[in-house]
């Protein structure tokens, strides 16, 4: 059944604030996660293309996030507008009620949703694939990204790596590393060539003609003089081990049918079954944030009430709908209890709003503590 005039406006005003708050909050969250991936510039030596690759891929986990978020925002702002312009007061006097609302919220949050599962189901785990492979690529590179000729360059947390100069064929000079991973000791490699080799054990840096000095806490120094010397570099690469893939980055025909020979599966078999019921929750909770503003602000009221006190308890509420949500999933794994709550949250998210819709029951309106204090009203002539 087609929406009527008045659906019509109501969609065509919602989609407009959407198409303005989500691209808006998406570039911002969007750059603000960027900004962390700049190391890969600064520390790591790595090319603007690399640096795109990266931040690209954190798009379809901020979606599942964003598009609910400005869905609530958008019914929240537009349902309030409506009350403020006196529109609601047009539409009650019309005959209709808050349920006419119902059909253009719902026309814009299917979509919405749609757009979360697709993203929670099958764009994010693609792209965490691809983050983690471009990562390994990136860590494996450790000439390009590790060394540079005359810098310190610092490696985890507690080793710092300096050569002099690197030779056309590769051949490193004047090889300084510093490593303070031992507690209580720091241990200093001094080289006067070197290498790096990449074996079926690990990644090395072989160096030649040097001395290790090793320092104890209690400032007793060894100083041992070596030939060849193999440095392990493999605890900073990000390869894998054992070239697992855990289940937050399979896809979702592997949820369904997981391989029973797979290591990972054998080892956690629960953990599949709690990550694709979290991902096919995701949807529902767009639906929850689309209903819960027009159930708490979808009732005339005049202009001298206050809705400050019932908006922010409905984003409030809406909130922490979502932190439980994820809260849930994250807890899922390790908890197969809280199975049932994946779906009842949701679902009682979407019950108690249409109940209150069809119902015409207000919500509950708090009100805010007063900030500034009244002004004394004087009638008009009066003398104090």
């Amino acid at each position: 059944m087609p929406m009527n005039v008045i659906q019509r406006y109501l969609f065509r005003r919602m989609l407009g604030a959407f198409l303005f708050a989500f691209p808006a909050l998406t570039v911002v969250i969007w750059l603000s996660q960027a900004l962390r991936e700049l190391s890969l510039i600064t520390d790591q030596g790595q090319n603007l293309g690399v640096f795109v690759q990266a931040v690209i891929l954190f798009l379809p986990g901020l979606v599942v996030i964003i598009g609910p978020v400005s869905l609530l925002i958008v019914v929240i702002s537009s349902v309030n507008t409506l009350n403020s312009d006196s529109e609601l007061v047009s539409l009650a006097a019309s005959g209709n009620s808050q349920k006419v609302m119902l059909r253009p919220i719902l026309a814009l949050a299917i979509p919405v949703a749609l757009l979360s599962a697709l993203c929670s189901t099958t764009l994010n785990p693609m792209a965490a694939r691809a983050t983690t492979s471009l990562l390994e690529e990136v860590n494996a590179d450790v000439i390009g990204s590790l060394i540079r000729p005359g810098q310190f360059r610092t490696l985890g947390d507690d080793v710092v790596l300096q050569v002099a100069n690197i030779q056309p064929d590769g051949t490193l000079e004047g090889i300084f590393v510093y490593d303070e991973r031992e507690a209580g000791e720091s241990v200093a490699y001094l080289a006067g060539a070197g290498a790096t080799a990449e074996t079926p054990d690990g990644h090395f840096l072989l160096m030649r003609d040097g001395m290790i000095q090793r320092r104890q806490a209690n400032g007793n120094l060894t100083v041992i003089s070596f030939q060849s010397y193999a440095f392990d570099l493999s605890s900073f690469s990000a390869q894998t081990a054992d070239g697992r893939t855990p289940a937050t980055r399979r896809g979702l025909g592997y949820l369904l049918s997981p391989d029973p020979n797979d290591p990972e599966y054998q080892e956690r078999p629960f953990s599949f079954t709690a990550e694709l019921h979290s991902r096919l929750a995701i949807p529902l909770y767009v639906l929850v944030l689309a209903l819960l503003p027009l159930a708490m602000l979808g009732q005339v009221q005049s202009a001298r009430q206050r809705r400050g006190g019932i908006t922010t308890l409905t984003a409030l509420i809406g909130v922490a709908l979502i932190g439980l949500g994820l809260t849930l999933g994250q807890a899922l794994p390790g908890s197969p209890a809280l199975l049932p709550l994946i779906y009842a949250v949701p679902v009682l998210g979407i019950l108690i709003p249409l109940a209150m819709i069809y119902s015409g029951r207000r919500g509950p309106i708090p009100r805010l503590p007063r900030l500034l204090p009244r002004r004394r009203r004087r009638a008009f002539g009066a003398a104090e």
